[in-house]
């Protein structure tokens, strides 16, 4: 008698096949003896089996504002992340900057300096040192000085600064 029956994509319904089309007695397809149509609960099921219901639209809702959450705080992070070490290179830059006008300059006209420049709209602080030390004491030709550097501006991380250290005889 199974061999008979088949089931339909569509839903539950079953319908009758060609070899029992014949049967006297027999409904036609899709229909009872008194002509109704069938209706199943199973049907019914299998035309909303495509929809979700409400727990997993809220479900699903939670993960994808997570993962949008997420990728934002990675994104900002990054960026700061970029921005940081921009200003960074910039106070490099300066630093080295102010070492090579140091190393111009005649040996005995070296002097400690400071000052401020502005780049980008961020304005970075500056300070030249100059130390001089005798390697030899022996010698009176060993005098050399040490020039260094530091550039300092308000948005670094952790107050940290850049330095940057010459030496020269």
């Amino acid at each position: 008698m199974s061999k008979l029956w088949r089931r339909r994509m569509a839903g539950d319904r079953y319908t009758a096949g060609p070899m029992t089309a014949a049967i006297p007695g027999f409904p036609a397809a899709g229909r009872r003896s008194g002509g109704a149509p069938r209706v199943s609960l199973a049907r019914n099921r299998a035309r909303c089996a495509g929809q979700a219901s409400m727990p997993e639209v809220i479900i699903a809702v939670a993960i994808l504002c997570c993962l949008v959450f997420g990728m934002v705080g990675f994104l900002t992070g990054g960026r700061l992340l970029v921005e940081r070490s921009g200003q960074a290179t910039i106070a490099a830059q300066i630093a080295q900057e102010h070492l090579d006008r140091a190393r111009s300059l005649a040996y005995s006209s070296i002097a400690s300096s400071s000052g401020t420049e502005t780049v980008g709209g961020l304005q970075y602080s500056w300070v030249l040192t100059v130390t001089s030390a005798q390697a030899d004491p022996a010698d009176a030709n060993s005098l050399f000085l040490q020039t260094s550097v530091t550039v300092t501006w308000p948005t670094a991380a952790n107050g940290k600064a850049v330095i940057s250290t010459a030496i020269a005889q």
